[in-house]
């Protein structure tokens, strides 16, 4: 289980919960704390149409988060997506992204630093492919009900095994500290 596996994020068409704002004149129009919200890219399957597009959505989605998030906020997808960032140019041809490769300084985005998760998914279409925040405030982990040893009673060769159980399990601490970028054309617009 995961931030995306475990039902926190509800990206349907246009009624889901995470497409709904934090805050709302109607508490019945506000998204409810129990999902993370996300932000479309207006394209299925992209990032956006053209490279303009592509810079759009980065500064549209730092500032969808709110600021009291941005100080330790990172920005986290594959190393596919984040080629795709790489591959946007400015208008005289050059690209907007550039490392050195004298100081081995990390990637960033917007000065923020980018976490390679390949357990993000791919590019395609209504995917959730790039997290952008404070995940250690977004959620937390806290030891569940299961945390024991025993002993194996089934001997090998002289060898006694030593089982240890451990459950774990995530809460959310605040919902409204990370963005979870989606693919898609999908939007709480109606």
């Amino acid at each position: 289980r995961g931030i995306l596996s475990s039902g926190r994020l509800d990206i349907t068409a246009t009624s889901g919960q995470s497409w709904k704002k934090t805050m709302a004149a109607d508490p019945a129009d506000a998204r409810s704390h129990e999902f993370f919200p996300a932000f479309p890219t207006g394209v299925a399957g992209a990032l956006g149409a053209n490279d303009e597009e592509k810079i759009a959505l980065i500064l549209a989605v730092s500032r969808a988060l709110p600021q009291k998030y941005r100080g330790n906020a990172k920005w986290h997808m594959t190393e596919d997506t984040y080629s795709v960032f790489e591959a946007v140019k400015d208008t005289t041809g050059r690209p907007l992204l550039t490392n050195s490769f004298m100081d081995s300084s990390e990637d960033r985005l917007r000065g923020k630093p980018v976490v390679f998760d390949e357990t993000l998914p791919q590019l395609a279409a209504d995917a959730p492919v790039m997290i952008y925040g404070d995940l250690s405030r977004a959620f937390a982990m806290a030891n569940g009900d299961i945390d024991y040893m025993q002993i194996n009673t089934m001997k090998k060769q002289g060898v006694r095994y030593v089982e240890n159980n451990k459950e774990m399990f995530t809460i959310i601490q605040a919902s409204d500290a990370i963005v979870i970028v989606v693919a898609t054309t999908n939007s709480g617009e109606a």
